[in-house]
């Protein structure tokens, strides 16, 4: 399988040298890394052209500008680029540090039979400190299977995991140019939505830093717990989806026509002042989170036009 690493940065040069030397220390060596850098003013693009030339990998290293419009706009663009041709997708952050085996353990669930259809993976991680010191584990997100009701509120697992093939890559493309909530997120929403395979890995496939600069942390703890809670219930959680929502609904052709319609309950009830019609559709339709807690708030929200 050819793989390419993709990989986005922006000030980075912290971190960045862990994550490199974990990709390097990878048992399956055959990939190549592509770079979009979102315009750092550090220096990250010196540290990664010092690793190329250390390890003579220019025929397997290639940098790209970034939009300079965010980090799923970033991850969109790099994903699109259609000079990179691959089997498999990996997504990488810049902070994280892969587990020796990421790429070894990954491909090993993907099979040559699956090209034609969209097939997405994702893992739970280690926590870890700045300093890359462990303190935890991700949250299970494996209560029920993978979804499109379920991708319609949430995505199990983070980008900094995923990885897809070709045909995925297809679907995760048409978000370029349009506004999504989170390239992971989209990814999960269109793979479903089209009834493709979607893979939890249980078992964690990386070390994922939390630090200052994170742009989406953990959602470990109380605190993180109550955050989530707020988000569900002052509103901010709705205008997020609506994102998701709105590009969906410019692609609505890909998704099959049992979650097409899925979709159009769901917004009818959303939009619905008819409380009895809208816990009936988040029920029937088996519109939930991965986490009973999260489900009961998510219900309560939809309940007062909050989600």
């Amino acid at each position: 399988m050819k793989i390419a690493i993709l990989m986005t940065s922006y000030n980075g040069e912290k971190y960045i040298s862990e994550q490199l030397e974990s990709i390097q220390k990878q048992t399956h060596a055959d990939w190549k890394l592509y770079v979009s850098d979102d315009g750092s003013t550090d220096k990250t693009l010196d540290i990664i052209e010092s690793w190329v030339i250390k390890n003579s990998f220019q025929d397997r290293v290639k940098i790209y500008v970034g939009p300079k419009q965010g980090f799923a706009s970033n991850f969109l663009t790099l994903t699109a680029n259609r000079e990179i041709e691959a089997d498999l997708f990996f997504w990488c952050d810049q902070d994280d540090v892969w587990h020796f085996d990421k790429i070894e353990r990954t491909i090993g669930f993907f099979t040559d039979g699956e090209r034609n259809q969209p097939v997405l993976y994702c893992s739970r991680t280690v926590l870890v400190d700045s300093e890359n010191v462990e303190y935890g584990l991700s949250p299970l997100q494996n209560k029920y299977p993978p979804s499109f009701g379920n991708a319609l509120v949430q995505s199990p697992g983070g980008g900094n995991t995923m990885a897809f093939n070709a045909k995925a890559r297809e679907l995760i493309s048409l978000a370029l140019g349009h506004e999504i909530a989170s390239h992971d997120w989209w990814a999960y929403l269109v793979v479903s939505g089209q009834e493709g395979k979607v893979i939890y890995d249980p078992r964690p496939s990386l070390r994922y830093r939390q630090h200052g600069q994170n742009l989406s942390g953990s959602n470990l703890g109380f605190r993180a717990k109550f955050k989530r809670f707020t988000i569900l219930i002052n509103g901010v959680y709705r205008d997020i989806m609506d994102k998701n929502l709105n590009t969906l609904l410019l692609n609505k052709n890909i998704l099959t026509e049992s979650n097409s319609y899925i979709l159009d309950e769901f917004l009818k009830a959303r939009n619905s002042n008819n409380i009895f019609k809208k816990m009936f559709t988040l029920h029937n339709l088996n519109i939930r989170r991965q986490q009973t807690y999260l489900t009961f708030i998510l219900t309560i929200a939809f309940m007062i036009k909050r989600l």
